[in-house]
Protein backbone atom coordinates (compact mmCIF):
# COMPACT_ATOMS: atom_id res chain seq x y z
CA UNK A 1 0.00 0.00 0.00
CA UNK A 2 0.99 3.42 0.05
CA UNK A 3 2.66 4.40 3.38
CA UNK A 4 3.15 8.01 3.28
CA UNK A 5 3.39 10.60 0.08
CA UNK A 6 5.54 13.67 -0.46
CA UNK A 7 5.36 16.77 -2.82
CA UNK A 8 8.71 18.65 -3.76
CA UNK A 9 6.95 22.02 -4.98
CA UNK A 10 10.42 23.72 -5.48
CA UNK A 11 13.18 21.84 -6.77
CA UNK A 12 16.12 20.70 -4.50
CA UNK A 13 14.12 22.26 -1.34
CA UNK A 14 12.11 20.86 1.12
CA UNK A 15 9.54 18.66 0.71
CA UNK A 16 5.70 18.38 2.44
CA UNK A 17 4.53 15.13 3.32
CA UNK A 18 0.55 15.01 2.57
CA UNK A 19 -2.45 12.51 3.17
CA UNK A 20 -4.13 13.01 -0.14
CA UNK A 21 -3.19 14.33 -3.15
CA UNK A 22 -4.08 15.31 -6.67
CA UNK A 23 -2.30 13.11 -9.41
CA UNK A 24 -1.80 13.72 -13.25
CA UNK A 25 0.19 12.62 -16.21
CA UNK A 26 3.46 15.76 -15.02
CA UNK A 27 3.29 14.10 -11.91
CA UNK A 28 1.90 15.31 -7.94
CA UNK A 29 -0.33 18.88 -8.47
CA UNK A 30 3.00 20.94 -7.94
CA UNK A 31 5.60 18.70 -7.76
CA UNK A 32 9.03 20.25 -8.88
CA UNK A 33 6.70 23.43 -10.62
CA UNK A 34 9.17 25.87 -9.15
CA UNK A 35 13.42 26.03 -9.31
CA UNK A 36 15.76 28.17 -8.27
CA UNK A 37 18.53 29.11 -10.97
CA UNK A 38 21.62 31.52 -11.35
CA UNK A 39 22.21 34.40 -13.30
CA UNK A 40 23.13 32.06 -16.27
CA UNK A 41 19.81 30.25 -16.21
CA UNK A 42 21.17 27.07 -14.79
CA UNK A 43 19.22 25.51 -11.39
CA UNK A 44 20.66 25.11 -8.65
CA UNK A 45 20.07 21.72 -6.27
CA UNK A 46 21.17 20.73 -3.03
CA UNK A 47 24.61 19.30 -4.09
CA UNK A 48 26.11 23.04 -4.88
CA UNK A 49 23.82 25.09 -1.76
CA UNK A 50 23.22 22.40 1.13
CA UNK A 51 21.20 25.11 2.50
CA UNK A 52 18.49 24.60 0.11
CA UNK A 53 17.33 21.51 2.55
CA UNK A 54 16.05 24.41 5.27
CA UNK A 55 13.94 25.84 2.65
CA UNK A 56 10.36 24.33 3.91
CA UNK A 57 7.26 24.71 2.23
CA UNK A 58 3.54 24.14 3.53
CA UNK A 59 0.42 24.29 1.12
CA UNK A 60 -2.79 26.59 2.37
CA UNK A 61 -5.11 25.26 -0.29
CA UNK A 62 -8.06 26.87 1.54
CA UNK A 63 -5.86 30.35 0.42
CA UNK A 64 -4.60 29.05 -2.72
CA UNK A 65 -0.95 29.58 -1.27
CA UNK A 66 2.44 28.14 -0.76
CA UNK A 67 4.19 29.33 2.31
CA UNK A 68 8.04 28.97 2.22
CA UNK A 69 9.97 29.05 5.50
CA UNK A 70 13.65 28.89 6.50
CA UNK A 71 15.76 29.36 9.38
CA UNK A 72 15.71 33.27 10.64
CA UNK A 73 13.35 34.53 7.55
CA UNK A 74 10.25 35.69 7.29
CA UNK A 75 7.37 34.00 5.36
CA UNK A 76 7.65 33.92 2.07
CA UNK A 77 4.12 33.46 0.24
CA UNK A 78 3.44 32.36 -3.51
CA UNK A 79 -0.12 32.34 -4.78
CA UNK A 80 -0.55 29.12 -6.17
CA UNK A 81 -3.06 30.75 -9.33
CA UNK A 82 -1.01 33.68 -10.27
CA UNK A 83 2.18 33.13 -12.63
CA UNK A 84 5.20 35.78 -12.28
CA UNK A 85 4.17 38.50 -14.67
CA UNK A 86 7.33 38.45 -16.85
CA UNK A 87 7.42 40.47 -20.31
CA UNK A 88 8.78 36.90 -21.75
CA UNK A 89 9.60 33.61 -20.86
CA UNK A 90 13.24 32.48 -19.18
CA UNK A 91 15.58 30.30 -20.29
CA UNK A 92 16.66 27.43 -18.08
CA UNK A 93 18.66 24.75 -17.91
CA UNK A 94 17.59 21.62 -15.82
CA UNK A 95 19.50 18.39 -16.12
CA UNK A 96 20.66 19.21 -19.78
CA UNK A 97 17.59 19.94 -20.75
CA UNK A 98 16.69 23.94 -21.87
CA UNK A 99 13.37 24.53 -21.15
CA UNK A 100 11.35 27.98 -20.33
CA UNK A 101 9.94 29.61 -16.93
CA UNK A 102 8.31 32.87 -15.35
CA UNK A 103 10.62 34.14 -13.28
CA UNK A 104 9.67 36.08 -10.25
CA UNK A 105 10.54 39.60 -9.38
CA UNK A 106 12.71 41.32 -7.01
CA UNK A 107 11.04 40.43 -3.40
CA UNK A 108 10.69 36.95 -4.16
CA UNK A 109 14.38 36.00 -5.66
CA UNK A 110 15.88 38.75 -2.70
CA UNK A 111 14.57 36.56 -0.35
CA UNK A 112 16.20 33.29 -2.14
CA UNK A 113 19.53 35.08 -2.33
CA UNK A 114 19.51 36.50 1.52
CA UNK A 115 18.90 33.04 2.72
CA UNK A 116 21.40 31.38 0.38
CA UNK A 117 23.99 33.87 0.83
CA UNK A 118 24.60 33.56 -3.06
CA UNK A 119 22.05 35.24 -6.29
CA UNK A 120 19.44 32.77 -6.68
CA UNK A 121 16.19 33.90 -8.82
CA UNK A 122 13.07 31.69 -8.61
CA UNK A 123 11.08 30.54 -11.51
CA UNK A 124 8.20 28.40 -12.17
CA UNK A 125 6.85 26.59 -14.87
CA UNK A 126 5.36 27.67 -17.65
CA UNK A 127 1.94 26.14 -18.05
CA UNK A 128 2.44 24.86 -21.38
CA UNK A 129 6.01 24.32 -21.10
CA UNK A 130 7.12 20.45 -20.71
CA UNK A 131 9.82 18.72 -20.55
CA UNK A 132 9.65 14.83 -21.66
CA UNK A 133 11.05 11.24 -19.96
CA UNK A 134 14.47 10.75 -20.45
CA UNK A 135 13.95 8.23 -23.84
CA UNK A 136 10.78 8.97 -24.61
CA UNK A 137 9.10 11.56 -26.11
CA UNK A 138 5.27 11.50 -25.08
CA UNK A 139 5.45 11.42 -20.91
CA UNK A 140 5.74 15.23 -20.08
CA UNK A 141 7.56 16.20 -16.93
CA UNK A 142 8.02 19.62 -15.01
CA UNK A 143 11.68 21.11 -13.58
CA UNK A 144 11.70 16.78 -11.75
CA UNK A 145 15.43 15.28 -13.26
CA UNK A 146 13.85 12.24 -15.03
CA UNK A 147 10.62 11.24 -14.54
CA UNK A 148 6.72 12.19 -13.32
CA UNK A 149 7.26 9.99 -9.98
CA UNK A 150 9.79 8.47 -7.86
CA UNK A 151 9.18 5.40 -6.03
CA UNK A 152 11.08 4.13 -3.02
CA UNK A 153 10.25 1.16 -0.58
CA UNK A 154 10.56 1.09 3.58
CA UNK A 155 12.07 -2.23 2.74
CA UNK A 156 14.74 -0.98 0.92
CA UNK A 157 15.07 1.76 3.04
CA UNK A 158 14.97 -0.37 6.24
CA UNK A 159 17.39 -2.91 4.88
CA UNK A 160 19.82 0.33 3.61
CA UNK A 161 19.68 1.64 7.40
CA UNK A 162 20.78 -1.55 8.73
CA UNK A 163 23.72 -2.33 6.57
CA UNK A 164 25.08 1.54 7.21
CA UNK A 165 24.62 1.16 10.61
CA UNK A 166 26.83 -2.57 10.49
CA UNK A 167 29.40 -0.70 8.63
CA UNK A 168 29.86 2.66 11.02
CA UNK A 169 28.40 1.26 14.18
CA UNK A 170 24.83 2.46 16.03
CA UNK A 171 26.43 5.92 17.75
CA UNK A 172 28.16 7.15 14.66
CA UNK A 173 25.12 6.78 11.94
CA UNK A 174 21.42 8.85 11.56
CA UNK A 175 18.79 6.90 10.87
CA UNK A 176 18.58 5.83 7.19
CA UNK A 177 15.47 7.40 6.48
CA UNK A 178 12.57 7.69 3.34
CA UNK A 179 13.28 11.46 2.96
CA UNK A 180 16.52 10.70 2.56
CA UNK A 181 15.67 9.93 -1.41
CA UNK A 182 12.96 12.65 -2.06
CA UNK A 183 10.33 10.07 -3.34
CA UNK A 184 7.10 11.18 -4.38
CA UNK A 185 5.56 7.68 -2.95
CA UNK A 186 6.53 5.51 -0.37
CA UNK A 187 5.11 2.27 -0.08
CA UNK A 188 4.84 -0.85 1.98
CA UNK A 189 3.23 -3.56 3.66
CA UNK A 190 -0.08 -2.71 5.51
CA UNK A 191 0.39 -2.96 9.52
CA UNK A 192 -2.52 -5.80 8.53
CA UNK A 193 -0.84 -7.34 5.85
CA UNK A 194 -0.52 -11.09 6.55
CA UNK A 195 3.03 -12.01 8.12
CA UNK A 196 4.78 -13.48 4.78
CA UNK A 197 8.78 -13.25 4.13
CA UNK A 198 8.00 -12.99 0.48
CA UNK A 199 5.27 -10.78 0.11
CA UNK A 200 7.83 -7.64 -0.15
CA UNK A 201 11.30 -8.06 0.21
CA UNK A 202 14.19 -5.39 -0.24
CA UNK A 203 14.68 -4.05 -4.02
CA UNK A 204 11.45 -5.74 -4.88
CA UNK A 205 11.09 -2.37 -6.81
CA UNK A 206 13.67 -3.02 -9.61
CA UNK A 207 11.86 -5.88 -10.69
CA UNK A 208 8.20 -4.56 -10.76
CA UNK A 209 6.83 -3.26 -14.86
CA UNK A 210 4.10 -1.42 -13.40
CA UNK A 211 1.87 -0.63 -10.27
CA UNK A 212 -1.83 -0.24 -9.93
CA UNK A 213 -3.19 2.15 -6.96
CA UNK A 214 -7.05 1.80 -7.09
CA UNK A 215 -8.25 4.94 -6.69
CA UNK A 216 -11.93 3.51 -6.59
CA UNK A 217 -13.31 0.27 -6.39
CA UNK A 218 -13.55 0.36 -9.78
CA UNK A 219 -11.13 2.66 -11.22
CA UNK A 220 -7.13 2.58 -10.89
CA UNK A 221 -3.97 4.65 -11.74
CA UNK A 222 -1.68 2.78 -13.40
CA UNK A 223 2.29 4.08 -13.31
CA UNK A 224 4.89 2.00 -15.22
CA UNK A 225 8.24 1.76 -14.20
CA UNK A 226 10.88 4.01 -16.49
CA UNK A 227 14.02 3.24 -14.91
CA UNK A 228 15.96 2.50 -11.59
CA UNK A 229 17.13 5.97 -10.23
CA UNK A 230 20.90 6.56 -10.44
CA UNK A 231 22.24 8.62 -6.79
CA UNK A 232 24.77 11.03 -6.16
CA UNK A 233 25.81 12.80 -2.91
CA UNK A 234 22.37 14.09 -2.14
CA UNK A 235 21.40 11.64 -0.68
CA UNK A 236 23.93 12.10 1.95
CA UNK A 237 22.46 15.41 3.07
CA UNK A 238 20.67 15.76 6.06
CA UNK A 239 17.59 17.33 5.06
CA UNK A 240 16.67 18.17 8.95
CA UNK A 241 20.25 19.89 9.00
CA UNK A 242 21.55 20.45 5.70
CA UNK A 243 25.09 18.93 7.11
CA UNK A 244 26.71 16.57 4.59
CA UNK A 245 28.20 12.52 5.23
CA UNK A 246 29.33 10.02 3.74
CA UNK A 247 26.37 7.75 4.25
CA UNK A 248 23.89 6.41 2.84
CA UNK A 249 26.09 6.84 -0.51
CA UNK A 250 29.32 4.77 0.94
CA UNK A 251 27.18 1.69 1.71
CA UNK A 252 24.90 1.90 -1.72
CA UNK A 253 27.98 1.84 -3.87
CA UNK A 254 29.20 -1.46 -2.40
CA UNK A 255 26.32 -3.16 -3.35
CA UNK A 256 23.97 -1.03 -5.71
CA UNK A 257 26.45 -0.10 -8.26
CA UNK A 258 24.99 -1.19 -11.98
CA UNK A 259 27.49 -2.72 -14.34
CA UNK A 260 28.04 1.38 -16.21
CA UNK A 261 29.23 2.23 -12.84
CA UNK A 262 26.06 4.68 -11.33
CA UNK A 263 24.65 3.48 -8.12
CA UNK A 264 20.85 2.87 -8.20
CA UNK A 265 18.04 3.37 -5.77
CA UNK A 266 14.12 3.37 -6.32
CA UNK A 267 12.40 3.48 -9.06
CA UNK A 268 11.23 5.99 -11.52
CA UNK A 269 7.44 6.18 -12.83
CA UNK A 270 5.44 7.50 -15.28
CA UNK A 271 1.34 7.01 -15.90
CA UNK A 272 0.46 4.14 -18.06
CA UNK A 273 -2.21 4.45 -20.73
CA UNK A 274 -4.03 1.39 -19.08
CA UNK A 275 -4.79 3.97 -15.94
CA UNK A 276 -9.16 4.02 -16.19
CA UNK A 277 -9.33 6.27 -13.38
CA UNK A 278 -10.48 9.78 -14.04
CA UNK A 279 -8.01 12.53 -13.99
CA UNK A 280 -7.09 14.31 -12.29
CA UNK A 281 -7.23 11.45 -9.94
CA UNK A 282 -6.41 11.52 -5.95
CA UNK A 283 -4.05 9.33 -3.97
CA UNK A 284 -4.05 9.14 -0.28
CA UNK A 285 -1.79 7.22 2.14
CA UNK A 286 -3.16 3.69 2.89
CA UNK A 287 -5.07 2.96 -0.65
CA UNK A 288 -3.61 -0.49 -2.10
CA UNK A 289 -1.84 -1.75 -4.76
CA UNK A 290 -1.48 -4.12 -7.59
CA UNK A 291 2.38 -5.10 -8.61
CA UNK A 292 2.94 -6.24 -11.89
CA UNK A 293 6.58 -8.04 -12.62
CA UNK A 294 7.54 -9.11 -16.27
CA UNK A 295 6.71 -12.61 -17.11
Amino acid sequence: QIKSLYVYPIKSCAGTRVTSWELGPEGLRYDREWTLVDDRGTFINQKVVPRMALITSQFQLSQRLLVLTAPDMEPLYLKLDEFPNALSPSSVTVCGDACLGLQYGAHECEWFSRFLGRPAFLVRRESIEHRSVRGTFSTPIGFANESPFLLVSEKSVDDLHCRVKAASGEDKTRHVIAPNFRANIVVGLSADAPLQPTSLLPYDEDKWKSIAIHVTDDSQVVLKKEGLCNRCKMVCIDQSTSVLSSEPLLTLAKYRREPGGKIAFGVHLSLDPATDAALPAIITEGQTLTIFSPG
